[in-house]
């Protein structure tokens, strides 16, 4: 996900899972629902979405404005290779 930007439309599928891991209320209390239909909808910013899910993680998880440069399999693991030469091995 970009760093850049001011917000996200979210709706009610993407309620269902930020309350699934934890931090949909955290979020409905900082965002206004939008009215109209039957849908949950909310202008989400983004810096505060990225960074409620931030810290749900182990610092140094989360890598923003990354350019990818190859993905190789490696067994049950992928290798993610960076342009500024990082490779990491993940699970997808």
């Amino acid at each position: 996900m970009r760093i850049t930007g001011f917000a996200l439309l979210t709706w009610t599928n993407a309620w269902k899972a930020l309350d699934a891991i934890g931090i949909g209320d955290s979020l409905r209390q900082q965002h206004e629902l939008l009215l109209g239909g039957g849908h949950e909808v909310r202008c989400v910013q983004r810096k505060l979405l990225l960074e409620t899910l931030s810290n749900e993680l182990p610092s140094g998880t989360i890598r923003y404005s990354s350019k990818v440069v190859a993905i190789e399999e490696s067994g049950f693991f992928k290798l993610v290779h960076l342009a500024d030469g990082t490779v990491i091995k993940t699970k997808v």
